[in-house]
């Protein structure tokens, strides 16, 4: 309960919670809303004429940005006190108000870290061993992920007809990537096993889930996931693409050969195939 609002703020913050009540929202986004809303009125009451934020758009905004500006100075993070204002606008939006307007600073997302050498070698050696036919399976999934800088979606649509083993190369959906021997014969040992996996039928994806259907996209993602489990690192798609640029770049590879071969960049006279696949042979000696 928020004691001490002025009569005015209470009653709408009163009409606020009966309206949240009424809505479609989640109980959780209920609660959270009108935490984060009775924190701004509670602000706004020491301020002068804390009423008029309330019907007039001009107060409105600078008691908006007031908030913003009170939150920044008690060390919120950015996203919270954007997160605070999403609350404050669907406020307003329920007094007839509308959006304060007040500029909302942008969250920078930190670039996620690669794993450290240690942690590298046990969670992508290629030379990893692999006993029952899931771990072959999640092995052979990670891999993948790790040498052709994959999200988990995009490992999850691969069929066997985009794997060309002969030709060492993976047809992603909008690239097609050398891969180095040590993916090849992991695939080809998940392809054995594959082909015992009961009951694979009509199904043409290169990973099955254990009913013989695609191992989907949630599924390729705790894959991923669990294999820090034992050393007690956090592991994602964009954590192995991290470590993967790295271990190029200690490969010796140009900024250009790191971006085509990571996905975020095209294959140019720079980078063609042929020293695309020697980088990699020497990418998977260090690991």
């Amino acid at each position: 309960m928020v004691v001490g609002l002025p009569a005015r703020l209470r009653e709408a913050l009163d009409g606020y919670t009966a309206a949240l009540d009424g809505s479609t929202l989640s109980a959780s986004t209920r609660r959270v809303y009108r935490s984060r809303v009775a924190g701004y009125l509670a602000y706004l009451a020491g301020r002068r004429q804390p009423a008029a934020a309330l019907r007039d758009p001009h107060a409105r905004n600078e008691a908006v940005a007031g908030y913003q500006a009170h939150l920044r100075e008690r060390g919120q993070a950015t996203a919270a006190v954007n997160a605070a204002l999403v609350a404050v606008d669907h406020f307003y939006r329920h007094l007839g108000l509308g959006d304060a307007v007040v500029a909302r600073d942008s969250v920078v997302a930190s670039p996620p870290a690669a794993l450290p050498r240690s942690a590298r070698r046990v969670v992508v050696a290629p030379a990893a061993t692999a006993g029952s036919p899931v771990a072959v399976r999640d092995l052979a999934v990670l891999t993948t992920a790790f040498y052709t800088g994959s999200a988990g979606a995009v490992v999850a649509v691969l069929d066997v007809d985009d794997v060309d083993l002969d030709g060492a190369v993976l047809r992603l959906p909008v690239r097609s990537v050398p891969v180095p021997p040590d993916l090849v014969r992991l695939l080809r040992r998940w392809l054995r096993v594959r082909a015992q996996w009961p009951p694979v039928g009509g199904c043409s994806a290169l990973f099955l889930n254990r009913f013989g259907g695609r191992l989907g996209a949630r599924s390729v993602t705790e894959v991923i996931a669990r294999s820090g489990d034992g050393i007690g690192v956090r592991v994602s798609s964009a954590v192995l693409r991290a470590t993967f640029a790295d271990v190029l770049r200690e490969a010796g590879a140009a900024d250009e050969v790191v971006a085509v071969l990571t996905g975020r960049g095209r294959l140019g006279a720079a980078a063609d195939a042929s020293a695309l696949r020697a980088v990699l042979r020497r990418a998977s000696r260090l690991l």
